[in-house]
């Protein structure tokens, strides 16, 4: 094992933009607009980290600096990604149903049989973050080679070429599971569309007032028989009954 005291060891953090991709560039036609905020605060999170660790690297405290990109960092900041995507969309959803709702006057009561429900927001959190199992590999992979980086004093300048080179792996997977969450909120967004379409084409029940109106005319026939005499009055119509045939 190649070891130098830690002090003399001149070593770099790699920068992470070229890797990231997608998430520090994103391509325009391509992105959804409502989820740039989010995947710029995941890239801003991502460079403050490694930044952080590179300065560390180059004062010389190279532990330091692996420990500020370490499995937990990455792990967060993704999840933290996945979780406001996951709230963004669901209450863009949401927003539609509502607006749906008011187009065809469907009652708040009725609505609530079709917005998500806290299971089904759960479950479009965890399918935006599917692409986490293979960024979880990386990281796991980057922990193991972090082990060995730094050891009883000194540092190994061949296992910090590897550990960098696992950072990198694991900058691409961000990319890579950022794009699948992407094509997974494009597919969440047009299956709830079909949902909002059928709330949008709602229309209030007629046969309550068609039998509201039979009970109506029923009521009016039976009274137009009594009052005609036609049919004997019950008890308590018998003396309306009596004052209108005195009349007549």
């Amino acid at each position: 094992m190649n070891t130098a005291p830690e002090e003399s060891v001149s070593l770099s953090v790699p920068e992470l933009g070229g890797a990231l991709g997608r998430v520090a560039a994103p391509r325009p036609s391509r992105e959804d607009p409502a989820l740039d905020g989010i995947r710029i605060t995941l890239a801003t999170d991502l460079f403050v980290a490694a930044g952080e660790a590179r300065d560390l690297a180059a004062a010389g405290d190279i532990p330091s600096a692996v420990d500020a990109l370490r499995e937990a960092v990455w792990t967060g900041i993704w999840e933290q990604a996945v979780s406001a995507a996951g709230q963004d969309l669901t209450d863009r959803v949401v927003a539609k149903f509502h607006h749906a709702a008011a187009e065809s006057r469907m009652p708040r009561v009725y609505l609530a049989r079709w917005t998500p429900t806290e299971p089904e927001r759960r479950a479009i959190t965890a399918h935006l973050g599917k692409g986490t199992r293979r960024l979880g590999l990386a990281l796991e992979e980057l922990t193991a080679v972090a082990t060995l980086v730094h050891d009883d004093g000194a540092v190994d300048s061949a296992a910090f070429a590897e550990w960098a080179k696992a950072v990198d792996l694991c900058a691409r997977r961000v990319e890579a599971a950022w794009i699948e969450l992407l094509e997974a909120a494009g597919k969440e967004r047009s299956r709830w569309s079909v949902e909002v379409d059928r709330v949008r084409r709602w229309h209030r029940p007629r046969w309550p007032m068609w039998l509201l109106s039979g009970l109506l005319v029923a009521v009016a026939v039976y009274l137009g028989l009594v009052f005609g005499g036609f049919v004997e009055p019950p008890i308590f119509l018998r003396p309306w009954a009596e004052y209108w045939w005195e009349r007549l």
